[in-house]
């Protein structure tokens, strides 16, 4: 398996992504396929395996495995941050 950049640990690149790219990036994370992700952000599967693509380009990642160890990096570190576990949607304020 190959590890992701070393700058993954810090996370900060992410914010070069689009903010779908970013919604892309956690949802993947958080263990759904391609064709799920779509079905979650009504958008074609061809449209997510696009912003994948991308995602991939703009990190410097140049493996699956890799693009997989950071996008569940970013989802462990999206639910530190919200309070909520990696496989669940984020608590919202009233």
């Amino acid at each position: 398996v190959t590890d992701p950049p070393a700058w993954v640990g810090e996370l900060e690149i992410v914010g070069r992504c689009s903010k779908r790219q970013r919604e892309v990036l956690l949802l993947v994370g958080r263990g759904l396929a391609s064709h799920e992700v779509a079905e979650r952000l009504h958008l074609s599967v061809k449209a997510i395996e696009y912003h994948r693509a991308r995602i991939r380009q703009i990190l410097g990642i140049t493996s699956e495995a890799a693009f997989y160890r950071c996008a569940a990096l970013y989802a462990e570190k999206t639910a530190r941050e919200s309070g909520t576990t990696p496989g669940e949607a984020p608590r919202t304020r009233r």
